[in-house]
C-alpha cells in the first residue's frame, strides 16, 4: 500500500525512532539523520531505517529534534526535501510563528516512555495516542490532509488545534505537572533536616507525583523557554490554588476542605485511563510480597491465556515489603485470568473499572 513512499526523519530519539519503526513496518522507505551519528546508526541497525542521511525526494519529513532546534531543522528540511514537513515539538506557538510555508504543519504526539533515546523506540508507541496538529494560516489544506492521514496510519488519533490553544492546554496538563513534581522534590530537600530519611518514608503517592521529575532536565529547559508565557500563567494559578488550600486547612473548616477534596476526587475520576467504553474493562488487583519473579509470572499467565493487559501499576507499602499490583484488562477476559491466577495461588480480586 505504501510501496514507493519515502519518509525522512530528523532526530533519532524515542519519538523519531518510533516514527521510523512504524513507517518501516507500513512499507515506507525510511531515511534518518541525527547530529548524533550513533543514534541514527542505532535506528538503522534495529531495522527501522533503510538509510542514514538526507533523502531529497522524501514525501514527508518529521522533525523530531529537541524543541530548541526545531525551527532551524524545519527550515533545513523544507530546503533539502521536496515533500511536506511536520514536527513533534511540545510547544507550538514559537515554531508556527517562525515557519510560514504551505508545506509545513506543526504537530505534537502525546506519547512517551520512561526509556529515552533510540533504545526505547517501538512501532506501537503512538497506538491510540492523541497527536495534535497545529496548522498556521500559511499551511496548505493539502499539507494538513496528508499529515493527518500519515499520523492516523501510525495508529495515533489526530486532533487539529491552533498553536496558542495547544500551548495553553499542554502547559496545564503536561508542563506545569512536571515542574510541580520538581517543586515537590525541592520542598523536601530544602526543608528537611534529613531528606534521605524523609524519602525512605515516602509512599506511593509521593513517588507517583514526583516520577516525572526524573526526566531529562535539558529537554524541560527548552520546553519552558518555548512556552514560557503559558507555563508562567498556569504556575501562578497553581500557586493561588495552593494558597487557597493552605487557608482552608489553617482555618480548620472541615466542610470546605471536604468539598475541595471531593471536587478533586470527582474530576480525577473522569480522566481517560483507556480508549473505549469503560464498561468493557475491569480491574484486577493482587497483593504481592517483595520477591523476584512475581510480576513476570503474572504477566506470563496473562499472555499464555490470551489476556491483554491495557494498563499496569504498582503501589508500594511503606510499612511492609509488599505492594498492590493493579491490572486493567478486558471484562470479557477476566474469568479466564482469574482462573489462571487462582491456579497459581495468587490471591486477587476483580472489580469494575471506575
Amino acid at each position: 500500500m505504501n510501496e514507493g513512499r519515502r519518509a525522512q526523519i530528523f532526530g533519532c530519539g524515542l519519538i523519531g525512532g518510533s516514527i521510523a519503526a512504524r513507517l518501516a513496518e507500513l512499507g515506507w522507505f525510511v531515511t534518518v539523520t541525527d547530529i548524533n551519528t550513533a543514534a541514527a546508526q542505532a535506528v538503522q541497525s534495529m531495522g527501522y531505517a533503510h538509510e542514514v542521511g538526507i533523502d531529497p525526494t522524501a514525501d514527508i519529513s518529521f522533525v523530531a529534534t529537541p524543541v530548541g532546534q526545531v525551527v532551524d531543522t524545519v527550515v533545513q528540511a523544507l530546503a533539502q526535501t521536496e515533500g511536506i514537513v511536520t514536527d513533534v515539538g511540545s510547544a507550538k506557538s514559537l515554531i508556527c510563528e517562525s515557519v510560514k510555508d504551505p508545506r509545513f504543519v506543526g504537530g505534537h504526539p502525546m506519547a512517551g516512555s520512561e526509556i529515552s533515546g533510540p533504545e526505547g523506540s517501538r512501532g506501537t508507541l503512538f497506538s491510540d495516542a492523541p497527536w495534535i496538529l497545529t496548522p498556521s494560516v500559511e499551511s496548505a489544506d493539502s499539507t494538513l490532509d496528508e499529515v493527518f492521514r500519515v499520523v492516523r496510519s501510525l495508529g495515533a488519533q489526530p486532533l487539529v488545534l491552533d498553536a496558542k490553544t495547544h500551548d495553553e492546554l499542554t502547559a496545564q496538563v503536561s508542563h506545569v505537572p512536571h515542574l510541580t513534581a520538581a517543586a515537590l522534590m525541592a520542598a523536601v530537600t530544602e526543608t528537611s533536616n534529613d531528606p534521605k530519611l524523609a524519602f525512605s518514608l515516602s509512599g506511593g503517592g509521593f513517588r507517583d507525583m514526583t516520577r516525572v521529575s526524573a526526566g531529562a532536565a535539558n529537554m524541560w529547559v527548552d520546553i519552558c523557554q518555548a512556552n514560557s508565557k503559558s507555563i508562567s500563567n498556569h504556575l501562578h494559578h497553581l500557586s493561588k490554588s495552593l494558597s487557597d488550600l493552605a487557608e482552608i486547612v489553617a482555618s480548620g473548616d472541615s466542610e470546605s476542605l471536604l468539598n475541595y477534596l471531593e471536587s478533586a476526587r470527582q474530576w480525577r475520576s473522569t480522566l481517560p485511563h483507556i480508549v473505549g467504553d469503560v464498561s468493557e474493562f475491569c480491574l484486577v488487583q493482587l497483593s504481592l510480597s517483595d520477591e523476584p519473579g512475581q510480576i513476570a509470572e503474572i504477566t506470563r499467565l496473562a499472555a499464555v491465556n490470551g489476556v491483554n493487559i491495557y494498563d499496569l501499576s504498582i503501589a508500594h507499602s511503606v510499612s511492609s515489603n509488599s505492594g498492590l499490583l493493579s491490572l486493567v484488562i478486558s471484562a470479557g477476559e477476566s474469568e479466564r485470568l482469574s482462573q489462571a491466577l487462582g491456579d497459581g495461588n495468587f490471591v486477587h480480586r476483580v472489580s469494575e473499572l471506575v
